[in-house]
């Protein structure tokens, strides 16, 4: 006959997946302490939860545009957002991804969420040089508080975005630099655009009309809140573009932002100047729907005519 000793019929401790030491009574007291930490860390506010929600609602924080008082025109220091005709969005910063080669470097990219909040709304600024080898030769209307084609500005950040411990207070331009083996966009291999403390050249940008054959008439006219533009990067003379390629991100699906003038198959251009015997250069690149884009003041609304589709073909030159 066959006796269960006391410890079988009360029950015995066995091996799972919980159990990590022998010891019963410390396996206890680990988990104890470890549920200690947890109620401390939630009281605290540090659980990896608490963070992110907390950077979401930084990021997401509700913003005002300007409306303007007097006039359609664009103004300095106005809070705008930068919408794209190419998709249905527009240019928004994560401050929670920076650049592993630039700690400074904040990613941006164009979000579909159209709601004015603190990642997706900017401000204009005055380009300053830095140095005198960077001379204001293309600075017109400078004393003007109208935005004007052609003047050189800085985009910078709106400072409600930072509005967290862990993120710098220093402002934050729109960037962008030459596409090297160090640097360029991370889908499209593009010239990447970024933000950057930065306010040296890299920095500066302009204003021009869509059609290459208004931009000299148009320097210095002001800058109308819904009209069809395109921003150029100064320093490598790539405008901005929203190509459309999916970049996946802590907010979703989201657009990469990259420097790239997109032009057509044809080669319309280059035969034209061929024929009349004219170097390149004098020519102004003519980019596609990708670099149309369109600043929202107040409460205005893109209509279908203000961004026109665009029938030729698109891709992005090598």
């Amino acid at each position: 006959m066959q006796y269960y000793t006391k410890q079988q019929l009360q029950g015995a401790g066995r091996y799972g997946a919980l159990t990590r030491v022998g010891n019963w009574n410390e396996e206890k007291y680990m988990q104890e302490v470890k549920l200690r930490e947890f109620i401390k860390r939630k009281e605290e506010g540090s659980l990896a939860s608490d963070v992110f929600s907390v950077r979401m609602r930084t990021a997401n924080a509700p913003a005002e545009l300007t409306t303007p008082k007097k006039s359609e025109y664009v103004l300095l220091g106005d809070v705008f957002q930068l919408r794209s005709c190419e998709v249905d969005a527009v240019l928004a910063a994560d401050m929670a991804t920076k650049d592993q080669r630039d700690l400074e470097s904040i990613s941006v990219t164009f979000s579909p969420n159209l709601e004015p909040c603190a990642r997706n709304t900017f401000t204009f600024e005055k380009y300053e040089p830095n140095s005198k080898s960077h001379t204001t030769t293309f600075m017109v209307n400078s004393d003007r508080e109208e935005l004007c084609y052609g003047q050189l500005v800085r985009i910078r950040l709106n400072p409600a975005a930072q509005n967290h411990p862990d993120y710098s207070q220093e402002p934050l331009y729109l960037w962008s630099s030459i596409v090297d083996i160090k640097y360029c966009s991370k889908i499209t291999k593009n010239q990447e655009v970024r933000l950057n403390p930065g306010t040296n050249y890299p920095s500066a940008w302009k204003v021009v009309p869509i059609k290459a054959a208004h931009r000299d008439l148009a320097e210095g006219e002001p800058v109308m809140a819904g009209a069809p533009l395109a921003l150029v990067h100064v320093n490598t003379s790539a405008d901005l573009a929203c190509t459309g390629a999916v970049h996946r991100n802590d907010f979703g699906a989201e657009y990469e932002a990259c420097g790239c003038t997109v032009t057509g198959v044809a080669k319309t251009w280059k035969l034209l100047k061929d024929r009349n015997g004219t170097h390149d250069s004098l020519y102004e690149t003519e980019g596609l729907s990708p670099n149309h884009f369109v600043f929202i003041t107040g409460n205005l609304l893109v209509s279908e005519e203000t961004c026109p589709e665009e029938d030729a073909k698109a891709e992005c030159p090598e």
